[in-house]
Protein backbone atom coordinates (compact mmCIF):
# COMPACT_ATOMS: atom_id res chain seq x y z
CA UNK A 1 0.00 0.00 0.00
CA UNK A 2 1.28 3.48 -0.96
CA UNK A 3 1.04 6.59 1.38
CA UNK A 4 -0.21 9.27 -0.80
CA UNK A 5 1.63 12.57 -1.17
CA UNK A 6 1.19 15.18 1.63
CA UNK A 7 -1.05 18.18 0.60
CA UNK A 8 -0.89 21.68 2.52
CA UNK A 9 -4.16 23.32 2.94
CA UNK A 10 -2.52 26.05 1.27
CA UNK A 11 -2.44 23.81 -2.04
CA UNK A 12 -6.15 22.67 -1.35
CA UNK A 13 -7.34 26.35 -0.90
CA UNK A 14 -5.28 27.51 -4.10
CA UNK A 15 -7.11 24.75 -6.08
CA UNK A 16 -11.27 26.16 -4.71
CA UNK A 17 -10.20 29.40 -5.42
CA UNK A 18 -9.36 28.81 -8.86
CA UNK A 19 -12.06 26.42 -9.22
CA UNK A 20 -14.69 29.00 -8.32
CA UNK A 21 -13.07 31.29 -9.81
CA UNK A 22 -12.35 34.49 -6.65
CA UNK A 23 -9.50 35.87 -5.49
CA UNK A 24 -7.77 35.54 -1.89
CA UNK A 25 -9.23 39.28 -1.29
CA UNK A 26 -12.61 37.92 -2.31
CA UNK A 27 -12.52 35.23 -0.05
CA UNK A 28 -10.98 37.35 3.20
CA UNK A 29 -13.67 39.32 2.58
CA UNK A 30 -16.59 37.07 2.18
CA UNK A 31 -15.49 35.30 5.26
CA UNK A 32 -14.46 38.54 7.72
CA UNK A 33 -10.78 37.53 7.84
CA UNK A 34 -7.47 39.92 6.48
CA UNK A 35 -6.41 39.05 3.75
CA UNK A 36 -2.92 38.68 4.30
CA UNK A 37 -4.34 34.88 6.77
CA UNK A 38 -5.25 33.97 3.41
CA UNK A 39 -1.75 34.73 1.42
CA UNK A 40 -0.21 33.53 4.62
CA UNK A 41 -1.57 29.88 4.20
CA UNK A 42 -0.65 30.07 0.06
CA UNK A 43 2.89 30.93 0.99
CA UNK A 44 3.50 28.30 3.60
CA UNK A 45 2.01 25.57 0.74
CA UNK A 46 4.69 27.36 -1.52
CA UNK A 47 7.61 26.91 1.17
CA UNK A 48 6.39 23.19 1.56
CA UNK A 49 6.08 22.48 -1.90
CA UNK A 50 10.07 23.67 -1.97
CA UNK A 51 10.61 21.84 1.01
CA UNK A 52 9.42 18.89 -0.24
CA UNK A 53 10.84 18.78 -3.68
CA UNK A 54 14.07 19.28 -2.30
CA UNK A 55 14.41 16.36 -0.01
CA UNK A 56 12.84 14.49 -2.95
CA UNK A 57 16.11 15.05 -4.70
CA UNK A 58 18.22 14.03 -2.52
CA UNK A 59 19.86 10.96 -2.63
CA UNK A 60 18.94 8.27 -0.46
CA UNK A 61 20.98 5.73 1.60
Amino acid sequence: MTVPEPIHPGEHLAEILQELGITQYCLAKTIGVPQIRIQASSAAAARFRRTRRCASARPSG
